[in-house]
């Protein structure tokens, strides 16, 4: 049986593995970020799909949502 997001969180080692990931030299001037399969289908988003990210300094967070128009 697949297991999806919702069935998965309950459990601690996956929670972890959603945590924790990874950041990756792409090229001479860019960073990338992989993402859970699940997290992604479980959000609808599809390759190549435009994302927008809210950069928050004071905080050091950056939140990953759907571009909209």
């Amino acid at each position: 049986k697949k297991k999806n997001i919702r069935t998965c969180c309950a459990e601690p080692s996956f929670l972890a593995s959603l945590k924790i990931r990874k950041l990756t030299r792409i090229g001479k001037h860019s960073y990338g970020i992989t993402l859970p399969i699940d997290v992604v289908r479980e959000f609808g988003w599809k390759e190549r799909q435009k994302l927008e990210l809210v950069i928050r300094k004071r905080s050091k967070k950056i939140v990953i949502k759907d571009w909209e128009r």
